[in-house]
């Protein structure tokens, strides 16, 4: 089994209406706080930020790895582009963007949640 790191963006909501907090091996859960003007790129940073500064992550994994897993969910290419055009402006509480970073080596049979296509 080859070693990957990803991330995918899972869900955009309250967080009381997370269903699923992915507390198992293999898998690290991140909320980025999003308004309805929030970029993509205000939101890779944000997102970045949190997974590169978090501890419990194995050591294999690079700063690269983390940012490549991250660029492929969110490319430059959409960094001006709001992330979520559908929510709507309030001066309450924010919704965050839920984002799962996972990664695999050699070593680690486990199963590994990914989402669906």
């Amino acid at each position: 089994m080859a070693k990957y790191v990803s991330v995918y963006h899972i869900d955009t909501c309250f967080p009381e209406y997370l269903t699923d907090h992915h507390g198992r091996d293999g898998e690290y859960l991140a909320g980025v706080y999003i308004t309805c003007a929030s970029t993509c790129g205000e939101v890779r940073d944000e997102l970045l930020s949190d997974i590169l500064g978090c501890a419990n992550l194995p050591d294999w994994i690079t700063d690269d790895m983390l940012e490549k897993a991250v660029d492929d969910e969110l490319p430059a290419s959409v960094s001006d582009s709001t992330f979520d055009d559908s929510l709507e402006s309030s001066d309450e509480e924010s919704p965050q963007a839920w984002f799962l970073l996972t990664w695999e080596d050699e070593e680690d049979e486990s199963e590994v949640w990914r989402p669906e296509n």
